[in-house]
């Protein structure tokens, strides 16, 4: 997605257009949340024109100053209905999604041929670094660390720029990773690929019915 920091916003919309004209073109599907990997600054502008006119349900970026991002993780304020327009009111907002640290899966759990940290899940017995146990408490743990700061109960995971290249390892080991955590904590926890637009109507319902 477009920049808002330094834009006019025609540029953001024609910018807006023609992505969702190539992706309408190519998929035959209309975008309903959008993610900004690198916005230098966000602007009223940009909840309006997603939200009342574009009809975007939910937008989710990473980049905010630091100082925001602590205080809005100590007030648990990183999940927002941010509204766009007073004049417009409710039919300007759209779900807004900071997230805690950055855009991409905690540590570990990239599963990228290039990635440094990468782990594997390994499950076979026979195998002397045999780790579903330990891997299954990282995934977790990290989710819990993400809970503590975020006012739903829903936890989501970017993939990260520059991700998915290498989908015959990717989706394998991430099917893992879900199989092993919901053998580990079958009453716990509910683990699944998703979308950013299943998670916006759990939060959106969380977070208005918590009338906060």
């Amino acid at each position: 997605m477009h920049d808002e920091a330094a834009v006019h916003y025609i540029d953001m919309i024609d910018q807006t257009t023609l992505g969702h004209r190539m992706i309408k073109k190519q998929f035959n599907t209309t975008p309903r949340a959008g993610w900004q990997i690198d916005p230098f600054g966000h602007s009223a502008v940009q909840a309006y024109l997603l939200g009342a006119e574009l009809g975007f349900d939910s937008v989710h970026f990473a980049r905010i100053d630091y100082q925001d991002r602590e205080k809005r993780k100590a007030d648990k304020a990183l999940e927002v209905i941010w509204r766009g327009s007073r004049t417009f009111g409710s039919s300007s907002q759209i779900f807004a999604n900071v997230f805690p640290v950055n855009y991409s899966p905690p540590d570990g759990f990239g599963f990228e041929i290039l990635d440094e940290s990468i782990m594997p899940v390994q499950d076979d017995l026979m195998l002397s670094d045999y780790n579903v146990e330990e891997r299954v408490n990282d995934f977790v743990a990290a989710a819990i660390a993400q809970a503590n700061v975020t006012r739903t109960n829903d936890i989501m995971y970017h993939g990260g720029r520059f991700q998915s290249s290498v989908c015959r390892i990717l989706v394998p080991e991430y099917g893992q990773t879900y199989l092993s955590c919901e053998q580990g904590w079958p009453s716990a926890r509910i683990i699944f690929y998703s979308i950013h637009l299943h998670r916006c109507k759990i939060c959106i319902k969380q977070i208005l019915a918590s009338k906060i």
